[in-house]
């Protein structure tokens, strides 16, 4: 049995390692009397067993994190055929949580050494997993600048005004989970990579060890079997063993042959196979949705050009995702909750930075927040406000937000302006002539006020 360390394959990369590996097994840790145990299904961790080893609190959660405090504890990993029965923990926000609360300053520095020489990248793939981490404002900043360049960890300290080991904490979490490098290539200071001891028998030989198949019938479940494990590939062309330039008659060509040679019954019926109908029944209706998915050229084209696909795909997500955000700020809005309005706001312009609606309304809440600052934040709120406008000129709402803004600054005759332009924009906006009913009224008090005072219409 080979046993791992700690000091070699820290517990975030372990984490993430069994993920990608699918891992299906026990995790155990042994100290003379004491063990602990965590099970895994497919990489997610499920329940866990500990006699002796201390932990704050017995539940899964608390087990997972007290890894992050094992520096120099050995492990080992048994895999196992069978899926375990509990509940599922996702292991991202763990690492985030372990490496922020259990590091020492002293491991910190010794696991990111080599994330200090140089500048670090964001991996494009970030953005289909940077929700699941839990990040706080302070991460999300940090993140945010990466985005817009490569800096190092001194620059991100210096950029932020946070200690460099507060940035080491995130970037590590990054580092440790595959989404961050230096300019080196190169994402932690472990070496140590995880290697899971095969699980036993394949099927396909636990097939022909059960089932009496004649000799003559034998290649047929070997390439059968070799078939539907082609079929679980991503990529359609390899699961009709094609190459991605091959032409719809190649397509058409390579589809009929695997029809003609693992139809359902043509299979079943050789002796020895019928018991594989189940089988062949799900591998041959897999042939077909591959086969329909190949003759759209659009789909076809994402598996040609797949970093443009992914790259269009991801651009779609990411707007999707910041809708989803804009319209809970809106629901939180209306409810006049105002400072869950702001959170949702902000999270939509960090998503799209150019889309002026997003940063309008983000302003606007965060300047009619009870729990922020008019006065202090009022100019920089003005200046997003105009901004905002400029970016979406046809959203009144925003120019009656910024007409609001500039009356409480005094700015009389820009928020008529405004407020003008409000109603250019939408005929019946109400609030927008509602304040230049006022405006007009108070200025026709103060014109009255005037002429009584100098006694213009007194006779003499």
């Amino acid at each position: 049995m080979k046993f791992y360390s700690f000091s070699k394959l820290p517990p975030g990369m372990l984490l993430v390692q069994l993920l990608e590996q699918k891992f299906n097994g026990i995790l155990t840790i042994i100290r003379e009397d004491a063990k602990l145990q965590i099970f895994f299904n497919q990489g997610i961790p499920v329940k866990c067993e500990n006699s002796g080893i201390e932990c704050p609190k017995p539940d899964l959660e608390h087990q997972l994190l007290n890894l992050f405090t094992m520096e120099n504890d050995n492990f080992t990993l048994q895999p196992q055929p069978d899926e375990f029965q509990g509940d599922e923990i996702n292991p991202l926000p763990l690492i985030n949580q372990g490496i922020k609360k259990c590091y020492t300053e002293q491991r910190l520095l010794k696991e990111t050494s080599k994330l200090l020489k140089g500048k670090l990248f964001l991996s494009p793939k970030l953005d289909d997993y940077i929700e699941h981490f839990n990040f706080d404002e302070n991460q999300m900043l940090i993140i945010d600048l990466l985005r817009k360049e490569p800096l190092s960890a001194k620059e991100l300290a210096k950029k932020t005004n946070f200690k460099v080991i507060d940035v080491l904490k995130t970037i590590y979490v990054l580092g440790s989970s595959k989404l961050l490098k230096n300019q080196n290539n190169k994402s932690s200071a472990t070496s140590q990579n995880l290697t899971v001891p095969s699980q036993g028998k394949s099927k396909l030989d636990q097939v022909l060890e059960k089932h009496d198949i004649p000799e003559k019938n034998r290649e047929i479940a070997k390439e059968l079997f070799h078939n539907i494990e082609l079929i679980s590939k991503d990529n359609p062309f390899a699961r009709l063993d094609l190459q991605t330039d091959a032409s719809d008659a190649d397509i058409k060509k390579a589809f009929s042959k695997k029809v003609k040679k693992f139809h359902p019954d043509r299979i079943t019926s050789k002796e020895g196979l019928a018991f594989l109908r189940e089988e062949v029944d799900s591998y041959f209706q897999k042939l077909t949705e591959t086969y329909n998915l190949l003759q759209d050229k659009e789909e076809r084209e994402k598996f040609i050009n797949p970093e443009k696909a992914t790259k269009n795909t991801k651009k779609v997500k990411k707007v999707l995702k910041a809708e989803v955000e804009f319209q809970k700020g809106m629901v939180y809005f209306k409810k006049k909750d105002y400072e869950e309005a702001e959170k949702h706001f902000k999270k939509a312009l960090r998503l799209q930075p150019d889309e002026g609606i997003y940063m309008g309304m983000w302003a606007w809440v965060t300047y009619i927040n009870p729990e922020n600052d008019k006065e202090n934040i009022r100019h920089s709120i003005l200046e997003a406000l105009k901004e905002a406008c400029k970016k979406s000129e046809k959203e009144a709402d925003l120019q009656y937000y910024l007409g609001k803004i500039m009356l409480d600054s005094g700015q009389f005759a820009s928020a008529k302006n405004r407020f003008q332009n409000a109603l250019r924009i939408k005929r019946n906006h109400i609030e927008a002539a509602r304040e230049l009913r006022l405006m007009n009224k108070r200025k026709k008090n103060q014109k009255q006020s005037l002429l009584s005072k100098f006694n213009i219409f007194k006779k003499n």
